[in-house]
């Protein structure tokens, strides 16, 4: 599985391999994504899109050009 995060339903998952079977919850870094919701470290990154994750920013960007003619003004 290349995303096992969306399997469990969390931002943010590292598995590791061992002989026991055991589970460690932590806060995920980052800040949350006002479209997705999922807390990222890449939030921000893009500057036409400051409170959104480069993937969500790449989305409405591909979806909804008209939108950074709005934040270009």
């Amino acid at each position: 599985m290349s995303h096992p995060e969306k399997l469990f339903i969390v931002s943010q998952l590292e598995l590791i391999k061992g002989e026991e079977t055991n589970v460690s919850v932590q806060k995920a870094e980052g800040d949350a994504c006002e479209r997705c919701w999922h807390v990222k470290e890449d939030v921000g990154e893009d500057e036409s899109f400051n409170t959104l994750c480069t993937r969500c920013a790449d989305v409405v960007k591909t979806y909804d050009p008209a939108i950074l003619e709005e934040t270009a003004k």
